[in-house]
């Protein structure tokens, strides 16, 4: 089941300069320059479905007062041309011609943005209090700015995106940031190229001239398991790649297939619901750490887009164990909350499995009638847990059907004794 989300917020530094009091006086904003989008399941002209992210980052700096603007132009014109050119690309990477792609892409993407920057520019002149702003710290770049030169760089950003079929993903990108993706979703890959061109606070940029020349693809026919495209505010945020992908990527990842998040507000009855709480509360954890992230980290705005293809029925099972554990908290044997542990167990989840296995034991002793079927069925989920890892099941089989083996050999020595000793006499 494939999910997707993306989410862009104000950097620290951005909050605090509108916060400065000659700022507050004149008014003057520093909006999140960021954009981002996710979406899976769209459907181009030629009725092929298609999964798209994409990430822009509007240059920072006096200079690129639209750049948000233009952040928002790039994913606009690069949607627009996957959804009329599917066909085109998809016979291409049929024929593994995936450079061609890029060539024909690169051309369309900074020509149509060019085109649609020019149209809006010559409907919304720069104010004269754009230029106010802009002259206070750039001067330079006003005064040419008024001779009509260089007027794309207002709207200068960078630009990652992916989309994939059925059959081949495509990745392309211009200036910093990170494409990472996962097959298995316990180690992260950084396909892309690597631009020389970026280096600090440098980067190529839509802009440019040669824009066409400047952007780097990557592609495969393998879909992985999950996609991120972010923005350099999240990697500046860490201190190397490995630390990027250890401590940021795979626990968002996990929040995914691998976190118990608690009972949420209503209590869910049905899988859909139970599925949709679940990836509300990920996403609300996501987009609320990102804010933290910019305050403790590079202090820049900061946006992260992906997709994600999700284990939906352990999602199922952990709800049902979450829901299951408080059932039985509140009354020890409720037989709705059984139903649910057996229900998570049944999934795989291997948590309910090692608590499902110990209920049923503690439950043999209880019912001297269903003793044998109780044990049986303790054995097997304790197994199971076992074999996904959880130590304790282990050792709870050890304890238990060691000592039955033991008992059962014991009641068995006695019994040949006393046979042995009956004939001797």
């Amino acid at each position: 089941m494939l999910v997707s989300f993306a989410k862009s917020v104000q950097g620290e530094s951005h909050k605090r300069r509108e916060k400065q009091s000659e700022n507050l006086e004149n008014g003057r904003k520093f909006p999140c320059q960021d954009k981002s989008f996710a979406q899976h399941s769209l459907k181009a002209n030629d009725g092929t479905l298609f999964d798209f992210v994409a990430v822009c980052d509007g240059h920072g700096g006096a200079p690129y007062f639209r750049s948000e603007l233009g952040a928002d132009f790039a994913i606009e014109v690069l949607k627009n041309m996957l959804v009329r050119n599917m066909t085109r690309i998809s016979e291409l990477a049929s024929s593994k011609q995936y450079e061609k792609i890029k060539t024909q892409l690169a051309l369309g993407i900074t020509k149509r943005w060019r085109e649609k920057v020019s149209l809006h520019i010559s409907e919304n002149p720069i104010t004269e209090q754009e230029y106010a702003f802009l002259e206070d710290e750039k001067l330079e770049a006003a005064q040419k700015y008024k001779e009509g030169k260089n007027l794309f760089a207002i709207y200068g950003c960078t630009l990652i995106a992916y989309f994939a079929t059925k059959t081949f993903w495509y990745a392309l990108q211009i200036g910093d940031g990170d494409f990472l993706l996962s097959y298995d979703g316990k180690s992260f890959e950084l396909p892309m190229p690597e631009d020389k061109d970026c280096f600090l606070n440098q980067t190529t940029s839509i802009c440019d001239d040669n824009a066409k020349d400047e952007v780097r693809c990557c592609y495969g026919e393998k879909l992985p398991l999950v996609v991120f495209c972010s923005s350099d505010g999240v990697a500046n945020s860490f201190r190397d790649s490995e630390s990027l992908k250890q401590k940021f990527y795979l626990p968002i990842y996990n929040l995914f297939d691998n976190t118990e998040f608690p009972q949420c507000k209503k209590e869910c009855v049905q899988s859909e619901c139970d599925l949709k709480c679940h990836l509300c509360l990920v996403f609300e954890e996501i987009f609320s750490f990102l804010p933290i992230l910019s305050k403790k980290g590079s202090g820049d705005d900061i946006s992260l887009a992906g997709i994600v293809n999700v284990n939906a029925n352990r999602i199922l099972a952990m709800r049902y164990y979450i829901r299951g554990m408080k059932n039985l908290g509140i009354q020890s044997g409720n037989t709705a909350g059984l139903k649910l542990l057996k229900k998570s167990a049944d999934l795989g989840y291997e948590k309910a499995q090692f608590e499902y296995g110990r209920l049923c034991y503690n439950r043999s002793s209880q019912h001297k009638i269903l003793e044998k079927h109780l044990l049986n069925k303790s054995q097997r989920y304790l197994e199971e847990a076992k074999e996904n890892g959880v130590s304790e099941a282990s050792i709870l089989l050890q304890e238990i059907f060691g000592n039955l083996f033991n008992e059962k050999l014991s009641q068995l020595e006695e019994k040949v004794m006393s046979e042995i000793e009956g004939g001797e006499s």
